[in-house]
């Protein structure tokens, strides 16, 4: 589960991507985590892997709320050559 301040830093750091626009995916798993939903959160990630991964900032805090996340993303890396 997500701690607040994962939370939080997450919602800062989304609010400053593309130019202010933000990053919907990112405010979708956001909703989720503050109602700590975390399979669904996650499902997010997975299933929009290609948007979150062109976000690095992102996808280190969402490393540390699921380190599964991260090993999914490596194993694809991996397979693909990302």
């Amino acid at each position: 589960m997500a701690t607040k301040e994962q939370i939080e830093r997450l919602k800062a750091i989304e609010k400053v991507q593309n130019k202010g626009r933000g990053v919907c995916c990112v405010r979708d798993i956001i909703m989720f985590l503050e109602k700590g939903m975390d399979a669904e959160a996650l499902g997010i990630c997975r299933g929009e892997n290609d948007k979150i991964r062109n976000y690095p900032d992102v996808q280190v805090v969402l490393y540390e709320i699921f380190p599964e996340y991260k090993a999914d993303f490596e194993k694809l890396r991996k397979l693909f050559g990302w």
